[in-house]
């Protein structure tokens, strides 16, 4: 439980684009890692951080995907790229 504290707690600059940003103090915390939790993605999904195959209006994203993989940190990277990527294919995104 300590260790996933600790490593979410170290993720935080990366979720918040480097900005600084003050956590509170942690209370209390409870852990659970889910049997899914150990993917092991070909190097090809490891390289990047969702699928968008724009032709076929779909996406794929989640903690299968990108340098995190297996953990909630890179599902919520990969959603965010995918949703970035999303927001730039319709022109939504500066």
């Amino acid at each position: 439980q300590e260790v996933l504290v600790s490593d979410f707690l170290k993720s935080i600059p990366h979720l918040n684009n480097g900005e600084d940003f003050e956590v509170p103090s942690i209370v209390s915390s409870v852990g659970h890692r889910w049997g899914a939790a150990f993917p092991i993605p070909p190097q090809e999904f490891l390289d990047k951080e969702c699928e968008l195959l724009a032709s076929k209006q779909f996406v794929a994203c989640g903690d299968y995907f990108g340098t995190l993989s297996g953990r909630i940190e890179g599902a919520y990277l990969s959603g965010r790229t995918a949703a970035d990527e999303i927001l730039q294919l319709n022109g939504l995104n500066n």
